[in-house]
């Protein structure tokens, strides 16, 4: 019996992102790689206007794309 070989898609995936990190990814015009929880769902942060007040309540994610151990680049 042959074992199938399966491969992982490239999905993407998000990580928590400090309120720090988040100015500094506007400041470099960054923002189509941020999401927001919104309603039990990530939501790009483009979609959403916020008051100063709301950002330290909100939950904030950068979306980063899965590479598989063998595609990364190998350090010198």
């Amino acid at each position: 019996m042959e074992s199938e070989v399966v491969q992982m898609s490239k999905a993407p995936i998000y990580l928590p992102i400090s309120l720090l990190d988040v100015f500094e990814m506007i400041e470099d015009e960054k923002t189509d790689q941020l999401y927001v929880e919104y309603q039990n769902s990530l939501s790009p942060v483009k979609n959403f206007d916020f008051t100063l007040s709301e950002l330290n309540r909100k939950n904030f994610y950068i979306k980063q794309e899965y590479i598989p151990k063998n595609d990364q680049e190998k350090p010198l």
